[in-house]
């Protein structure tokens, strides 16, 4: 688990500073699940973790997520879990699957790759939710 403080980083209702969080959870636990679909807008790691962060980002506004760790006394460790196991997840199973039907039909083997089950690293101090 990260260092952050989920709970105060939310609490403070700072986009740029619960953004900034978010991208650094998709740089820990994202990067080894991210396909390259060699489009000319995602030419860097760094771009395709900002795209990443930001859907994740997004997708915490749209569904209130924030206000319900808040209002449900979410530990900072069950935040981050949430985090990774639920929005991570979704963002990058969906990024896969748009990656693989994109792929042309010479680039297979990318396609398969991108076909692969998400996974994350999670910490062995963790404890379950």
């Amino acid at each position: 688990m990260s260092d952050f403080d989920w709970s105060g980083i939310i609490e403070t209702g700072d986009a740029e500073r619960i953004w900034n969080a978010i991208y650094s959870l998709v740089q820990d636990h994202g990067t080894s699940q991210i396909c390259s679909s060699n489009q000319p807008e995602h030419q860097s790691l760094d771009e395709i973790h900002s795209d990443i962060a930001q859907e994740v980002f997004l997708r915490l506004i749209t569904g209130d997520r924030l206000t319900y760790f808040g209002a449900n006394g979410f530990t900072s460790a069950q935040i981050e879990s949430n985090l990774i196991l639920n929005e991570l997840a979704a963002v990058l199973a969906a990024r896969k699957e748009y990656l693989a039907a994109e792929a042309p039909k010479d680039e297979q083997q990318a396609a398969a790759l991108c076909r692969q089950p998400v996974t994350f690293r999670i910490s062995q101090a963790s404890k379950p939710i």
